[in-house]
């Protein structure tokens, strides 16, 4: 019989900027207690994880998406701690369940928890790129760098400046994501997003 183990992805609220992402053939307790140690930081806990025969494969992929849109990594070089929220690292797992052609246990709904947050917004356009505001079109951003865009003078995320102009002139109150309020030469910067994840997979795909 073929060997399971687990894909995980682990979090700390106390470090909210690092997602842990990886493999265990022991139980997630057991895996956190060492992560724990290796880390000599308390707070890390389960986000997310299933069990698959396919584990080691999953994982691979996962982080040869991860490092093709250049997720910055934190600790040493070569660990497995990245500067990414979990939402989009559960995001990247969906991908990846599709290239390896697995599924879980886990109703879809559950595999559709993240926040749709973008990719580096230097992934979307170049720096210094103009975004339009879907519901107004006169409203207009340049993106700053991988993470901000330069709206009236002051830098804002791209789903914080969506959330200030739908509240300011459509009374909107509530989190959105600002790939869906944004696009980069008449595109939507969600359907951007889908683009370059399905280029990733193609790439893996044929390089596998």
């Amino acid at each position: 019989m073929t060997k399971k183990g687990r894909v995980y992805i682990v979090i700390n609220p106390y470090y909210t900027k690092v997602t842990k992402i990886g493999i265990t053939d022991t139980t997630m307790e057991e895996r956190i207690k060492g992560i724990i140690r290796d880390t000599d930081m308390e707070g890390w806990e389960e986000y997310y994880s299933f069990e698959s025969e396919k584990y080691k494969e999953i994982e691979k992929h996962m982080l040869a998406i991860l490092n093709c849109v250049k997720m910055k990594r934190h600790y040493k070089t070569k660990t497995e701690y990245f500067d990414v929220d979990p939402e989009t690292a559960l995001e990247l797992l969906e991908a990846t369940l599709e290239l390896v052609g697995e599924t879980t246990t886990q109703s879809n709904d559950n595999l559709k928890k993240q926040k749709n947050k973008p990719l580096p917004l230097t992934m979307y356009a170049e720096k210094g790129s103009e975004l339009v505001f879907i519901r107004d079109e006169n409203i207009k951003c340049k993106i700053v760098d991988e993470h901000y865009v330069k709206y009236d003078g002051k830098n804002y995320s791209i789903s914080g400046l969506a959330e200030k102009l739908l509240k300011e002139k459509f009374n909107y109150t509530g989190r959105v994501a600002g790939t869906l309020y944004f696009k980069s030469n008449g595109k939507l910067l969600k359907d951007i997003q889908k683009e370059i994840y399905s280029k990733l997979l193609n790439t893996l795909r044929n390089n596998n």
